[in-house]
């Protein structure tokens, strides 16, 4: 654990990140849902204001699409290995486009919780378990499925998304365990835990520092004053030194304040019940080599260089210090 090529750790942070992403875009819808729960909890003589029943059959129908997405978090483990083979992902891609456009052939529906039977339901959670497989979209799939049973395509599109967080939250928690049962269990070694801190350090800076600050940045130079493609750097074929410089300058700001609490941070390296618990502290983070392994602006590659691990930092209130 931790040497991999995509540890679980990695894995993890990815997946939290999908997670704050879709609360921020359903937090309205998900709001509405628990205020409503709690009022029909209140006794029917005390409720000051009437329950919004689509609302409570909201809940109920996002309680059953999660039926086979249990099974599909199971099913997830024994199909990730099928990503390793190009093949099966362009099959299973191919595969995905025919689902997401066979609904363009089909009248649309009108339908919602009010009118969804539990068996649309299921449906729905089964096209969201499909993702277990390399290549096919949870929400694209669960939401074709939808519009071909006759629900409307925005509803359609919410209740996949709430169902995509639980299928985010419950991956993100076993890949959590994954760490759990390693400092338990594992070959625990100097190597392991460098990995470790420079998967962590990989994910954060990428998913967060770049894909939502610099990256947008790098689109509007590439679209605008390069008037070049921001998915092919070669056609036509654009000033990639400029590119590149864009992204060093850009990283650099981003990534200061991030690369300094990381640096001020503990991590935990023992746990309870082999040995004693214990925390190190992070050493310093160097970010070099910066580049475009596939001459586009969607994903970066860069090396982490990380400084010795150090005694744990000290907290005041809970905020660490050097």
């Amino acid at each position: 654990f931790g040497a991999d090529s995509e540890p679980p750790v990695l894995r993890l942070m990815i997946h939290l990140a999908i997670l704050g992403g879709l609360y921020y875009g359903c937090r309205n819808h998900i709001m509405r849902l628990i205020r409503q729960h709690r009022l029909a909890s209140i006794p029917k003589r005390r409720r000051k204001r009437p329950v919004d029943m689509r609302s409570i059959m909201d809940i109920r129908l996002l309680k059953t699409m999660l039926i086979p997405v249990i099974v599909g978090l199971i099913v997830y483990f024994k199909t990730v290995t099928i990503g390793d083979s190009l093949m099966w992902v362009a099959i299973f891609l191919f595969v995905n486009g025919l689902v997401l456009f066979v609904p363009r052939l089909l009248p649309s529906g009108n339908k919602d919780s009010r009118s969804m039977s539990r068996v649309d339901a299921l449906m729905m959670g089964l096209g969201g378990t499909a993702a277990a497989l390399p290549g096919i979209s949870s929400i694209g799939a669960a939401t074709s499925v939808a519009m071909i049973r006759g629900t409307e395509r925005t509803y359609a599109l919410n209740m996949a998304l709430l169902m995509h967080m639980a299928i985010v939250t419950g991956t993100a928690l076993s890949h959590g365990v994954a760490r759990y049962a390693f400092l338990h269990h594992g070959q625990q070694t100097e190597t392991t835990e460098r990995a470790f801190l420079r998967t962590v350090a990989d994910s954060i800076l990428k998913d967060f520092c770049y894909k939502h600050i610099v990256r947008n940045d790098i689109l509007n130079f590439v679209r605008g004053d390069l008037a070049g493609s921001a998915d092919n750097f070669h056609q036509p074929d654009i000033d990639r030194a400029a590119i590149l410089a864009r992204l060093e300058s850009g990283m650099k700001t981003a990534t200061a304040d991030v690369i300094r609490n990381l640096e001020r941070s503990n991590f935990i390296s023992a746990l309870p019940g082999t040995r004693a618990y214990a925390e190190r502290g992070w050493g310093g983070i160097e970010l070099t080599d910066y580049r475009f392994p596939w001459d586009r602006a969607f994903e970066i590659g860069m090396d982490i260089r990380l400084g010795e691990t150090t005694e744990p930092h000290k907290n005041v209130g809970g905020l660490y210090y050097q």
